[in-house]
C-alpha cells in the first residue's frame, strides 16, 4: 500500500489511534510512530464542526458510515478525504473501537484508482462502498460485495454461480450486448437498467462494467458495479481512472495535455498540440519543455512547478509558448503532479489552454480604457463606470473637484448611496432600462457632496457591452447644474405666480395659492408669508404657508427685534428692508435657533424677501430649499421682482389693512 492514496486507521473507543497504514507518511507527511496514541480529532480542521461530528458518528455508529473530513498534514495544510468506517467488536459483542478508511480527494485532477484486488485493502474498500460489486469469471458470478443485501436484498451466496444477465429485466437485456466487448474496451461501459430484487420486483440502477486482473491467479475477470440511478453523480467518483483513459480524454480535448518527468523532459503530448501550437509529437517528445517557453515567462513557469513540487496548490498562470513557426502564443497553464505507476518518481501533467485571443482582447480593452480615462480626466464634470448591480468600478479624478470625494473612498459603493433619497426611484427605473440596452435622455438629479449637502447634476449614460453584445454595465457622465436648476425653479415660480396675480382674490387666499405653486411648480421645499407685530417683543407671525413641511413652523419663535430670534433671515429682512439669504444653515451662526428644525426637514438654504405695499413692508416672503446655495444672485433678483408684483397686487387700503390686522392663517 505504500503507493496508495488511501489511508487506513484503527482507533479505540476514545478515538485514539492504535494502528495506521504506512501511507500516512506519503499522504500527510507524518511518521506512523508520532501519531500512535493521538486522538484522531486532533488532525481535523478545528473550525470544521461538521467534519468532527461526522467522524464521531462514524466511530460510534453500529452501521457502516461514509463521510468527508479535512486532515492536517505535517506542514499544517488541510486536505479533503472521503471516509468509510465500521465498528470493531470483541467476542462479547462490545464495541472496542472502529476501523476507518480514508481516500484523498482534494487533488484537482482525479487520481482514484478503483481496481479490485484480492488483498486486505481491497476487501476493506469493497465492504464499505455503497456500490454493489459483482465479479464474474467466464460469465459466472464468483463473488459479490456485502452491500448486495442493502441494495437488492439478496444474500451473497444466493447469486454465486448465476450470471449478471439473469438479474437484468428482460426488456433491458438487449443493452447488455454493449458489455460483450468490455474486456477489450479502453474504458468502462455504463448502462442504466433495471435489476431484479430478491422479492421479484426491479430497481433502476446505474451499472458499470470493466476488466481487472486478479493479482493472485492472473485471471482476467469482469467486474460489474451497481448503484441507485439517482446517485449517478456519486457513482462517477467510482469510475476507473487510468492513464490510458486519461489520454483518451486528452486526445479528444481542444486543450494541449503534456506529460513530463521530474527533469522537465516531455514523455507524451496530446494530438491537439499540433493544432494549437503546430508541434508534432516526434519533434517534442524527449525534449526539455522549458526551451519552448518564452524566455521572459520561464520564471513564472518554474515558480508554478516549484509550488506543485512543494505540495502547494498551484493556481493557473498565463505563459507564452513558442509555436512551430517561432511565434508566441499565450496559454493558460495548469500543472498537477502524480506518482508514476512503475517507479517512485513523479510525473507532471500539464494542461495548456489557448488564451491568445483573450489576452489580445484584454490588452485592447486596457488600452481603450487608458485612453478613455485620460480623456475623461480633461472633461467637464465627472465620468464613472458601474456594473449591472450599480457598483462603481471606475471614477474620473474630477470627482474630487466636483463632489469632494476621493476616488478610493467611493469605488465599490452603489451609485444609489450617493443619490438624494427622493431621486432614487427615478434613478433605479432609469438604470433598469439601461440594463436592457436602452439609450435614454438625460436625467437631472441630486447627488451627495462629500461635505454632506446635495448638488444638482445632469446625467447622461450609455450601456457597455461584451463581445456577444450582452449589456455588462453602464458608463455615465454628469456635470453640475446647480445654477441652471436654481434659475429654472425661479422662472417656473414666476410663471405660476403670475397666473394667480392676474385674478382678483382675497389677500390671504392669494398668498396661500402663491405658497402652494412655489412648492408644486417651482420645486421649493417650503414657502410661507410672515408679518410683524408691533408688540414689546417685536414678534413675527405666520400668515399662510404651503402644506408640505408646514410642521416646520409649528410653535416657531421669530422676532424682528435685536435678540437672537431676530437675527434670522426674516427678522433681518423686516428690520433692514432688504432681501436676506442663508446659503447654508450649517455655516450661518445667526441661524442657530432654528438649525435643528431645518435639519429635521432637510432644509439647507433660505431666502426672506420683503413685500412692500404702499411704501410699507406688510409681509415677508420666505422660501426654503433642500440644496445649499439655492438663492444665487440671479435667482434672488428674479424673486425680488416677483415680490414687487405681489406687493402691487396687494396694494389698496383694504388689502393692506386686512393683512396687518387679520387673523393668522
Amino acid at each position: 500500500m505504500a503507493d496508495s492514496l488511501d489511508l487506513i486507521v484503527q482507533v479505540n473507543r476514545e478515538g485514539e489511534i492504535n494502528w495506521l497504514s504506512d501511507t500516512v507518511e506519503k499522504i500527510l507527511g507524518h511518521h506512523t510512530e508520532e501519531l500512535l496514541g493521538t486522538k484522531i480529532e486532533e488532525l481535523l480542521r478545528p473550525d470544521n464542526v461538521l467534519s468532527r461530528t461526522q467522524l464521531r458518528d462514524g466511530v460510534t455508529s453500529a452501521n457502516a458510515s461514509t463521510f468527508r473530513v479535512e486532515f492536517r498534514n505535517h506542514e499544517g495544510d488541510y486536505f479533503w478525504f472521503s471516509a468509510v468506517s465500521r465498528q470493531l467488536f470483541d467476542t462479547q459483542g462490545v464495541s472496542n473501537g472502529a476501523v476507518i478508511g480514508f481516500h484523498l480527494i482534494d487533488d484537482g485532477v482525479e487520481r482514484e484508482e478503483v481496481a479490485l484486488r484480492t488483498d486486505v485493502h481491497h476487501e476493506f474498500l469493497v465492504n464499505f462502498s455503497k456500490d454493489v460489486v459483482c465479479v464474474e469469471d467466464q460469465g459466472v458470478i464468483v463473488w459479490v460485495s456485502p452491500h448486495m443485501k442493502t441494495l437488492l436484498n439478496f444474500e451473497g451466496d444466493d447469486l454465486l454461480g448465476r450470471s449478471v444477465a439473469e438479474l437484468v429485466h428482460p426488456d433491458d437485456r438487449g443493452s447488455l450486448a454493449n458489455l460483450s466487448s468490455v474486456l477489450d474496451s479502453d474504458e468502462p461501459v455504463t448502462l442504466t437498467l433495471r435489476i431484479s430484487k430478491a422479492d421479484g420486483t426491479h430497481r433502476w440502477v446505474a451499472m458499470k462494467a470493466y476488466e481487472v486482473v486478479d493479482n493472485a491467479s492472473r485471471a482476467t475477470l469482469r467486474v460489474s458495479s451497481f448503484c441507485d440511478a439517482q446517485a449517478e453523480v456519486a457513482a462517477r467518483h467510482a469510475l476507473l481512472v487510468s492513464e490510458r483513459r486519461y489520454r483518451l480524454l486528452a486526445e479528444n480535448s481542444t486543450d494541449v495535455v503534456i506529460e513530463c518527468d521530474e527533469e522537465g523532459i516531455v514523455n507524451w503530448l496530446s494530438p491537439s498540440a499540433q493544432t494549437v501550437l503546430g508541434w508534432r509529437s516526434d519533434t517534442i517528445v524527449g525534449q526539455q519543455l522549458l526551451q519552448f517557453v518564452l524566455d521572459t515567462d520561464q520564471t513564472r513557469h518554474l515558480a508554478q512547478l516549484s509550488d506543485v513540487g512543494s505540495n502547494r496548490r498551484a493556481l493557473a498562470v498565463d505563459v507564452r509558448y513558442l509555436t512551430s513557426t517561432r511565434e508566441t502564443k499565450w496559454m493558460e497553464q495548469l500543472i498537477r503532479r502524480f506518482r508514476g505507476k512503475e517507479s517512485r518518481e513523479y510525473i507532471y501533467i500539464m494542461t495548456l489552454r489557448d488564451i491568445d485571443e483573450q489576452v489580445a482582447l484584454r490588452t485592447l480593452v486596457d488600452e481603450t480604457r487608458a485612453h478613455f480615462e485620460l480623456l475623461a480626466q480633461g472633461t467637464r464634470g465627472v465620468v464613472y463606470a458601474a456594473d449591472l448591480e450599480g457598483q462603481l468600478l471606475w471614477v474620473s479624478p474630477s470627482v474630487v473637484r466636483e463632489l469632494g470625494w476621493q476616488v478610493g473612498d467611493i469605488l465599490g459603493h452603489d451609485v444609489l448611496e450617493l443619490t438624494f433619497d427622493e431621486d432614487r426611484p427615478r434613478v433605479t427605473a432609469w438604470r433598469q432600462l439601461l440594463h436592457f440596452g436602452e439609450v435614454l435622455e438625460s436625467l437631472t438629479i441630486r447627488v451627495r457632496h462629500a461635505s454632506g449637502h446635495f448638488v444638482w447634476v445632469k446625467v447622461r449614460a450609455q450601456p457597455t457591452r461584451d463581445r456577444e453584445g450582452r449589456v455588462t454595465g453602464v458608463m455615465v457622465a454628469f456635470h453640475n447644474v446647480d445654477g441652471e436648476v436654481s434659475n429654472l425653479r425661479a422662472l417656473r415660480t414666476v410663471s405660476a405666480v403670475g397666473r394667480i396675480l392676474v385674478r382678483e382674490k382675497e389677500p390671504h387666499e392669494m398668498l396661500r395659492e402663491i405658497c402652494e405653486v412655489a412648492v408644486v411648480d417651482g420645486g421649493y421645499a417650503l414657502s410661507w408669508f410672515a408679518r410683524r407685530n408691533f408688540d414689546e417683543e417685536k414678534t413675527v407671525d405666520v400668515v399662510v404657508a404651503s402644506a408640505e413641511h408646514a410642521s416646520y413652523l409649528e410653535n416657531i419663535k421669530i422676532s424682528w427685534g435685536s435678540q437672537d430670534e431676530g437675527q434670522g433671515p426674516t427678522g433681518r429682512a423686516i428690520r433692514l428692508g432688504q432681501s436676506i439669504t442663508v446659503a447654508d444653515v450649517d455655516d450661518d451662526k445667526a441661524f442657530e435657533p432654528w438649525r435643528k428644525r431645518a435639519h429635521a426637514h432637510g432644509f439647507r438654504s433660505f431666502a426672506a424677501i420683503p413685500v412692500v405695499v404702499n411704501a410699507e413692508i406688510v409681509v415677508t416672503w420666505q422660501l426654503c430649499a433642500k440644496e445649499r446655495g439655492a438663492f444665487i444672485p440671479d435667482v434672488l433678483s428674479v424673486l425680488e421682482e416677483l415680490a414687487i408684483d405681489i406687493g402691487f397686487a396687494l396694494s389698496g387700503t383694504d388689502s393692506a389693512m386686512s393683512l396687518r390686522r387679520g387673523p393668522n392663517l
